[in-house]
């Protein structure tokens, strides 16, 4: 117990002070990757957990499915609009592909037996909340815009009082590569997202298969969400934001991409 509140809460003001200048927590990260690793693979410190981090429930592991880094993922970094603290239970599986930044004030969750998969790349903004209790997967380079929930599980049942039948109430989600999913999105069970989709929309509510019918490069939206627009993706590009900055703050005409350009480096 003196372990866990020593890792969870820091060490009076010198622990305050760390975690309000978005510091890495040492001792909870060599406890972090103790727990969820083998030894071989924790000596490398491949995830760093920051100050700020309760790390209520490590029972489960992590499984790297790429070459292991030090550093390749920030458990409860600072952001802009970070709140809180951020909360992490794993009694299941996490699958790794990549790198990772989860957001401070996030809360992750993993059921036994569930699995979270991220892709390489993956940004999940602060203050979201990640429900697994079967399994979700992010897709490589995506990123969860902040405020957004993902949940896999009603977490209750219905029953249909004519037919007397109960529909299971989990299913897996799969959000796809280059996606974007804008703030106070949530996710439900059996969600499936198109490879290059932005959820554009605020509150905007996704619940189905979305790969059915509509198609890569596509905007979709709203309760519950449907296409908006297609063609379209998003720039995650830092330098080619700043660049179009740049540009839109001297004029404001439409910026034009030339067909020299490659524009998945523009985007990527």
């Amino acid at each position: 117990m003196t372990i866990k509140v020593f890792i969870n809460k820091g060490i009076g003001k010198i622990g305050r002070m760390w975690y309000e200048n978005n510091h890495i927590n040492w001792i909870a990260t060599i406890y972090f990757n103790l727990r969820q690793l083998t030894f071989i693979q924790a000596i490398k410190l491949p995830v760093f957990v920051y100050w700020g981090t309760n790390l209520i429930d490590l029972s489960g592991s992590i499984i790297f499915k790429c070459p292991i880094k030090r550093g390749m993922v920030h458990l409860g970094k600072k952001w802009t609009r970070s709140q809180g603290y951020t909360i992490f239970q794993n009694r299941g599986i996490w699958e790794i592909e990549g790198k990772v930044i989860i957001c401070k004030g996030t809360h992750i969750t993993i059921a036994p037996s569930a699995i979270l998969c991220t892709g390489n790349s993956v940004r999940i903004r602060e203050n979201c909340y990640i429900a697994v209790n079967k399994s979700v997967s992010i897709g490589n380079n995506s990123e969860i815009a902040y405020s957004s929930q993902i949940l896999d599980s009603d977490f209750h049942y219905i029953i249909d009082v004519k037919t007397r039948q109960c529909q299971y109430n989990k299913a897996p989600i799969v959000i796809g590569n280059n996606n974007w999913i804008g703030s106070y999105t949530t996710i439900k069970k059996g969600t499936i997202t198109p490879n290059y989709c932005i959820v554009a929309s605020s509150y905007s509510v996704l619940s189905k298969d979305y790969t059915k019918n509509i198609p890569e490069f596509s905007i979709i939206g709203g309760i519950p969400a449907k296409l908006i627009v297609s063609g379209k993706r998003r720039v995650f590009s830092m330098t080619s934001q700043s660049k179009l900055y740049d540009y839109f703050l001297h004029s404001n005409n439409i910026f034009v991409l030339t067909e020299n350009e490659n524009i998945e480096k523009f985007c990527n």
